[in-house]
């Protein structure tokens, strides 16, 4: 799916909402499955080094895009990683009034197919 298109999706979500809550982070689960069936490589894990700390695909633009479209919007960011990641440019976001690291959520997670 285009990112023109979910990016319409989020904004259908948004209207008239009071505030938004942004999941997103990295993946430790090799192969896994996206919402159109390709495969995810995992991002971190034992093994697996990265050339930067930047968020994942078209994460970052996600955010950027919200802060732009919504102005006036509270956004609420979930970061999901087991190392470290570059959000510092969010937290000089007007936008961006909060930020959660969750971490991932257990040592092992067991995927629901």
């Amino acid at each position: 799916m285009p990112i023109h298109t979910q990016l319409h999706f989020v904004w259908q979500a948004c209207n008239g909402a009071d505030a938004a809550i942004v999941v997103i982070g990295s993946s430790m689960i090799e192969n896994e499955k996206t919402a159109d069936g390709s495969l995810r490589p995992a991002h971190e894990g034992e093994g697996l080094d990265r050339n930067n700390l930047d968020l994942p695909g078209r994460q970052a633009d996600l955010v950027r895009a919200l802060a732009r479209r919504a102005p006036g919007l509270p956004v609420a960011v979930v970061l999901f990683n087991g190392g470290g990641l570059d959000v510092g440019w969010m937290d000089r976001m007007p936008a961006v009034s909060a930020m959660m690291a969750a971490g991932f959520p257990g040592q092992v997670r067991r995927r629901q197919d």
